[in-house]
């Protein structure tokens, strides 16, 4: 595994800047991936372990995209020469933190000091070009440049609906509580939401100064979360003073339907989303919440966000639907000498989602210590954490280590 980088870009985003072998790049590569690799994502709590995940992975989405949501792939000649158009900056150790964290009933949250870490040991800089790049074989090699907020964006929906796969599987009457989410009524709007913190909120300022100077850049929540703006559909769903109220949409059912899932964003300013909710305090203020409407039982409100967000991820398509980045039926394999069931996955995103639903025989397990959900056989004993690591906390805490 070659080693990944980590900057920021002109609007002050964090990207993960990499050289991946083209042979990382085929379709192969994408679909016969390792559990484990997913597993990596899955429990990443640092952002260097979380860089080192990516690193073993194929680009979120394939160049097919690039139209949509920027360019991913550039030759090492082009950024070498910094004729690719994009300027490196340093990591920001406070915001870094925010935009590698998982909020959802996990422990799995950034530290400063595991930010300032990762800002020091893996910056992207001269230095690291002239390393890494600079012996790289530009005839096998390519750069991958991606921004956190999409991994951090698929991360967030293939961790979601792994944990609420578990606790359904598990027979749970509360798979909702069980994975975070919190009852919350909004005056508003006057509606019961079942809530879970889901998203970095880039218009959250924490007062540190690279923080500021992403939320000054950004337009609204799209201009920085390129992937939900192609996984959701966008609708007003009020006013709140001169602020307008949206949610971003999953699936096809729209905002006023039964069961539909969104994300609650304002589009400039933290401060009046945060007053959605009487007595919520900053710390909340760094997260968008996804939302669902309170059902008649946990397990069918659970059902319906995980239907949504399959549904978002199987269909995603861009370009008016010319172009394909979740899963179909491979129609191919009707026309071979012995056809079976096929389906083709578009992109590692829909790769992701469709391993976690169509696991086979392997279970979701829940880590009994940072509660992450993870991958297992289903075959022998289960695991009740997700990593040496967790075991050995565990160990510690009943004074066996």
């Amino acid at each position: 595994m070659e080693k990944a980088a980590i900057g920021t870009n002109d609007l002050g985003m964090h990207i993960v800047i990499r050289p991946i072998s083209k042979d990382l790049l085929s379709e192969a590569e994408t679909v016969g991936m390792e559990t484990g690799k997913i597993n990596s994502l899955l429990t990443a709590r640092r952002p260097i372990t979380l860089l080192d995940a990516i690193s073993a992975l194929p680009p979120l989405l394939p160049s097919s995209a690039d139209s949509i949501t920027g360019r991913r792939l550039y030759s090492v000649n082009e950024i070498m020469s910094g004729s690719c158009g994009i300027h490196f900056g340093p990591p920001v150790p406070e915001l870094l933190r925010y935009e590698t964290e998982l909020s959802a009933n996990t422990v799995l949250k950034s530290s400063i000091a595991s930010a300032r870490h990762a800002a020091k040991q893996i910056p992207c800089n001269g230095q690291w070009l002239t390393d890494v790049l600079g012996n790289a074989d530009p005839d096998s090699t390519m750069v991958a440049v991606e921004t956190l907020a999409d991994w951090s964006m698929a991360r967030s929906v293939i961790f979601l609906v792994a944990k609420l796969l578990s606790f359904l599987a598990a027979g749970s009457d509360a798979p909702m509580e069980d994975t975070g989410f919190a009852r919350c009524y909004v005056e508003c709007l006057d509606k019961t939401l079942w809530c879970i913190p889901f998203a970095f909120n880039p218009f959250f300022s924490s007062g540190k100064r690279g923080c500021r100077l992403l939320a000054d850049k950004l337009t609204d929540y799209r201009s920085y979360q390129q992937l939900a703006s192609i996984l959701t559909h966008r609708e007003k769903i009020g006013d709140f003073g001169t602020e307008d109220i949206y949610a971003e949409v999953f699936g096809s059912t729209s905002y006023e339907e039964s069961g539909a899932t969104f994300i609650l964003t304002s589009s400039v300013s933290s401060k009046k989303y945060a007053g959605l909710f009487d007595g919520w305090n900053d710390k909340a203020e760094r997260n968008y919440l996804l939302c669902t409407q309170v059902g008649y039982t946990q397990r069918n409100d659970a059902e319906n966000i995980i239907n949504a967000m399959i549904d978002s991820v199987s269909s995603l398509v861009i370009s008016d639907g010319q172009i394909s980045l979740g899963w179909k039926t491979d129609t191919s394999a009707w026309f071979s000498s012995r056809p079976v069931p096929s389906v083709k996955r578009n992109s590692l995103f829909a790769e992701l989602l469709y391993r976690i639903v169509y696991r086979d025989s392997l279970n979701i397990g829940i880590c009994r210590n940072c509660g992450a959900p993870f991958l297992q056989s289903g075959i022998g004993s289960l695991n009740d954490v997700c990593s040496q690591a967790c075991r050995m906390t565990q160990r510690r805490r009943k004074g066996l280590a």
